[in-house]
């Protein structure tokens, strides 16, 4: 577990809001959940995605601060959510008590990550699930080394909404100078080569683009799917390229998995520049 990420999480989880609760009193039995970051089994210093927040989550020892940011962090060594990603049972469980479901291949956030994440190789999606007709044992054999396995996740945010939905910009303009510093201790953890943030314009700005540049990036000068690139140097001698891109499920967009296809080319373009 690493201390200096510890430490980020214990400090925001011990700011206020204007009612004069924390955050962390908020986590349950409130409204708020806190997830962390996602490690696939065969990461290997590759690509690293951000999303804008978490979709709904539900903590399951928030009892104390500690075993609370313990839990969080340890989740990302257990591969859980990388796994899920590619079941085509997708995950269930509960949510303050209520029963939940999530399907990725619904999300077209998580299909343009995919052809990401497969060079773009797989134009209808046919290889995104793990044939459900298999052996049980085969299909967890298959799971260890599906697509999502090969990368990282995590979210500009690591507070929101546990049923679901962005943080709201009391929520932000709260955790957002802690929120950047977590990235950024992320980034120099996992040393990824390639960080995508799949987040859209707004959300990044207002993270890493707010009277700063945080991660050294310039905008791309013609009509893209990619918004901004770079290149980031998280320690002396190390850097990673930085891509940011429109969120495919923006709802202005209207994207078709044609769209997300060519959108991911882009990127994939903008990654070798």
């Amino acid at each position: 577990m690493d201390k200096q990420l510890f430490d980020l999480y214990k400090e925001m989880l011990s700011l206020s809001f204007s009612n004069g609760k924390t955050v962390y009193e908020r986590i349950t039995p409130d409204d708020l959940c806190l997830a962390g970051h996602h490690v696939g089994r065969l990461f290997d210093n590759g690509l690293l995605i951000y999303g804008q927040a978490m979709n709904g989550w539900q903590n399951e020892d928030s009892t104390k601060v500690a075993s609370l940011i313990s839990e969080v962090m340890l989740s990302s060594e257990n591969y859980r959510e990388m796994y899920v990603m590619a079941d085509y049972n997708g995950w269930h469980g509960e949510v303050n008590g209520n029963p939940a479901s999530y399907y990725y291949k619904r999300s077209k956030f998580w299909k343009l990550n995919y052809q990401v994440i497969t060079g773009a190789n797989d134009s209808n999606f046919e290889q995104f699930y793990i044939p459900q007709t298999l052996d049980k044992s085969d299909r967890e054999e298959l799971l260890k080394k599906a697509w999502s396995q090969s990368a990282a996740w995590s979210n500009l945010y690591k507070v929101s909404f546990s049923e679901g939905g962005n943080p709201d910009d009391s929520i932000i303009d709260v955790i957002n100078d802690v929120s950047l510093r977590i990235i950024s201790r992320e980034i120099e953890m996992l040393k990824p080569s390639r960080v995508l943030f799949n987040t859209g314009e707004n959300f990044f700005s207002y993270i890493a683009m707010n009277g700063r540049n945080s991660f050294n990036v310039e905008r791309v000068p013609y009509d893209s799917n990619v918004l901004f690139t770079g290149r980031y140097e998280y320690a002396p001698n190390q850097s990673c390229k930085i891509v940011v891109c429109k969120r495919p499920d923006d709802r202005r967009l209207h994207y078709t998995n044609a769209d997300i296809v060519k959108a991911a080319q882009e990127i994939l373009t903008a990654f070798e520049e």
